[in-house]
């Protein structure tokens, strides 16, 4: 009976290090305080960068284009992800899966980990749906410019960006419906939807609706994009009309959108393809960092790519700075008065204070 029960507790030790995936043993310190430093990074770059991009096309009117209202939908995803999905993450990475309850199993741990798997598929969701709300709006601008059927206006693009939202909004509670459910993985350290039973198929099916679909519909308006471009390009020297030939403007925009998709192939796709197609194991932990990192990164490529939203940046800045500096002039004059209260300034004797000064005009 001794050795039955030294047989099982030998096993039961080894599946907590191995795992019914192949989890293997934790990682060294320098390895977690790497990790752990990226997704730091990840959280103050990418909160601050989509932060500014919401508040450009916000307060400029200039920015309030069909266009920008699209990226502006998808810097709402990504903030989500830099804020909520990054910081949970790295308490399950710090606490070894505690936060959702891996080795205790408790109700709260649950439900945490239903919460996040939902948030997590209806960020991811809503960005791919956005990246490619934003190739179909590009390829009628520039493809299908002609057709004056096409009304791409800042209220329709603002319900396109919305039903995108709300759809991946869907494929986020379908799993919660019995058929299937949020898992924790351990090396992940994330909450995903169960690969076995009824969530395989699930999750075939939205990998096929969320990767396959999508990615096939941006590569054949990028491809006309491109072709497009180079048509321009050969025409710049040539006898041709306005409407056959792109403006700078519209080359640079598709520059700009096409890098997104480009960082989104580089850090996303390697994730989704071991996730989708390699059922042997779980993707490993540096994959699922790729993952959050593109968040943070998009907002970098908007700044570098876009000058009227890197000049909304500096002014944004500049003037947050500007009424910080007032305040602390207004502090400083109160903690340097006279202490027999003669000399006070006349504006902090009627509890008064000087306006700000006046800013620069900040429309781009």
């Amino acid at each position: 009976m001794e050795e039955i029960d030294s047989n099982y507790s030998l096993v039961h030790y080894n599946q907590s290090l191995v795992g019914i995936h192949g989890r293997t043993t934790s990682p060294n310190l320098i390895i977690k305080a790497i990790s752990v430093a990226l997704l730091i990074a990840t959280i103050i770059v990418g909160t601050v960068g989509n932060s500014l991009v919401i508040a450009s096309i916000t307060m400029f009117k200039r920015l309030r284009s069909p266009f920008n209202v699209l990226i502006g939908g998808l810097c709402v995803s990504d903030f989500t992800t830099c804020t909520f999905m990054t910081s949970l993450t790295i308490i399950a990475y710090v606490t070894d899966g505690n936060l959702f309850g891996y080795h205790d199993n408790s109700p709260r741990g649950n439900w945490l980990c239903k919460l996040y798997g939902c948030v997590f598929l209806q960020s991811g969701g809503a960005s791919i749906f956005c990246m490619t709300a934003i190739a179909i709006n590009r390829y009628l601008t520039v493809c299908r410019k002609n057709n004056n059927a096409l009304r791409l206006t800042v209220k329709n693009n603002v319900m396109v960006a919305t039903a995108c939202h709300l759809t991946a909004v869907v494929f986020s509670i379908l799993p919660l419906f019995n058929f299937s459910n949020y898992k924790y993985s351990y090396n992940e350290r994330i909450c995903l939807i169960d690969r076995t039973g009824l969530g395989f198929y699930y999750l075939i099916c939205l990998s096929i609706a969320t990767g396959l679909l999508p990615l096939l519909v941006i590569g054949y308006c990028y491809a006309h994009l491109w072709f497009k471009v180079y048509q321009s390009r050969r025409q710049v020297h040539s006898i041709a009309t306005s409407n056959q030939r792109m403006s700078s403007k519209e080359i640079a925009i598709t520059k700009t959108v096409f890098s997104v998709f480009l960082s989104y192939i580089m850090f996303i796709s390697p994730y989704q393809f071991v996730v989708t197609f390699v059922l042997s194991r779980e993707p490993p932990f540096g994959l699922a960092v790729l993952f959050f990192a593109n968040s943070a990164v998009n907002p970098i490529i908007y700044g570098v790519c876009n000058p009227q939203l890197r000049e909304a940046y500096r002014k944004l800045l500049s003037r947050n700075l500007c009424v910080r500096d007032h305040r602390r002039q207004i502090v400083s004059s109160i903690v340097n008065a006279d202490p027999s209260g003669s000399t006070y300034p006349t504006d902090v004797e009627n509890r008064t204070f000087l306006p700000p000064p006046a800013l620069p005009h900040v429309s781009i």
